[in-house]
C-alpha cells in the first residue's frame, strides 16, 4: 500500500509528531502526486499534502498567532479588571459623598 492511503492513520496516532517528518512526509505526497497517473491517485495525494500542510501549520506560526486567543483573554482580563477598578473607585467616592 502507498503512504498516501496511510498517511490519515499516522497523523491520527502521532499527534506530536515532528515537523521534519511531516515536512518529508509532505515532500513525498507531492512527489507521488507528479508522478501519479490517474486523476484520483493524483488527487487523494493533493489532499493528503493540504491536510499535512493543515498540521504543520500551527507548529511554523509564529507565537502570537499560535497564542492569539490566549493574548486576547489577557488583553479582555485586563479590560475588565480596570473597568472594574474604575466602577470600585467611583462608587467608593459616592459612598464617601465627594464627586
Amino acid at each position: 500500500m502507498t503512504l498516501s492511503i496511510h498517511v490519515d492513520e499516522v497523523i491520527k496516532k502521532c499527534r506530536l509528531m515532528d515537523e521534519r517528518f511531516l515536512g518529508l512526509t509532505l515532500a513525498v505526497m507531492v512527489k507521488e502526486f507528479g508522478s501519479a497517473r490517474k486523476f484520483d491517485d493524483r488527487q487523494k495525494a493533493l489532499m493528503n499534502a493540504v491536510a499535512i500542510l493543515e498540521k504543520l501549520e500551527p507548529k511554523l506560526s509564529p507565537w502570537y498567532i499560535r497564542h492569539e486567543k490566549l493574548i486576547a483573554a489577557g488583553v479582555s482580563l485586563v479590560g475588565i479588571v480596570s473597568g472594574l477598578a474604575a466602577a470600585a473607585s467611583s462608587v467608593a467616592k459616592l459612598a464617601a459623598g465627594t464627586p
